[in-house]
């Protein structure tokens, strides 16, 4: 004689079996909970050490909205972080204008490099801008259907993070170097600047290799392609942002030369 069916015997779905788990939890959509703070940093650490966890997205109710609202978060506190950077180190650069023996030559020098460089800064970081879009070519594929579509987007919306936590890693180093170093040295902080930069994509490069494998089905030709072409899209977006400007300023300049 069969025995009666219990809770624990059916889920909703009518399957013999243990009930379903709970659907995964993006620590982002619950910030009103836990706070914006802890939200994002547990989304941070779910990202770049338990990728398997984001891959359920997929497979879930996510709100695209959030997503991308954690994306532009993370590009901006990018932009501030490293123009403060930027912006003590001129400072700094400024005050030792006034220790003995350091003459008004020397300054107007370092002041001029200080504000190259913080205006070259401006145009990587819209470019940076610009290659966090990029990933949204790879990971919402047409052959998906439009809502798993908008989970691939949310997926590739998280995996920004690692330019965030990279950048502030990068900027604690860098004003350390900048506050405890030498009066007039632009050399190391911006060796250290430099190395923020490139550690950025080096760091975010799986991140966002592991989404669009994820996003398509774990599509190994896909994926291989995109890893391969990623480096170059961003490349070539940096590039596009710096020559264009730099261009658009020599013109410019010829033209007031001309008689």
């Amino acid at each position: 004689m069969d025995r009666p069916e219990t809770d624990l015997d059916t889920n909703d779905a009518g399957v013999t079996g243990q009930p379903p788990p709970p659907p995964p939890q993006i620590p982002w959509e619950n910030r009103k909970q836990i706070g914006s703070f802890g939200a994002y940093w547990r989304t941070a650490i779910m990202v770049m050490f338990r990728p398997n966890e984001l891959e359920r997205i997929l497979d879930t109710p996510v709100c695209e909205k959030h997503a991308k609202q954690f994306r532009r978060v993370t590009v901006q506190l990018t932009f501030v972080i490293t123009l403060g950077v930027l912006a003590v180190w001129t400072v700094r650069t400024f005050r030792i204008g006034y220790a003995p023996g350091f003459y008004l030559g020397k300054l107007e020098s370092l002041l001029q490099t200080a504000f190259l460089r913080m205006a070259l800064a401006v145009l990587l970081l819209i470019g940076l801008f610009l290659s966090t879009r990029s990933l949204e070519w790879f990971s919402s594929p047409g052959d998906l259907d439009p809502t798993r579509r908008g989970r691939a987007i949310s997926l590739s919306c998280y995996a920004c993070c690692p330019i965030l936590v990279v950048t502030a890693v990068g900027a604690l180093v860098s004003l350390a170097i900048i506050m405890t170093g030498p009066a007039g040295d632009m050399i190391t902080p911006m060796k250290a600047i430099n190395l923020t930069w490139g550690a950025i994509f080096l760091a975010w490069w799986p991140a966002a290799v592991r989404a669009i494998h994820f996003t398509t089905g774990r599509n190994a030709k896909r994926t291989a392609t995109a890893a391969i072409l990623l480096p170059l899209i961003w490349a070539g977006q940096q590039l596009m942002v710096v020559l264009v400007p730099m261009s658009v300023v020599q013109w410019y300049l010829m033209a007031l030369s001309l008689p």
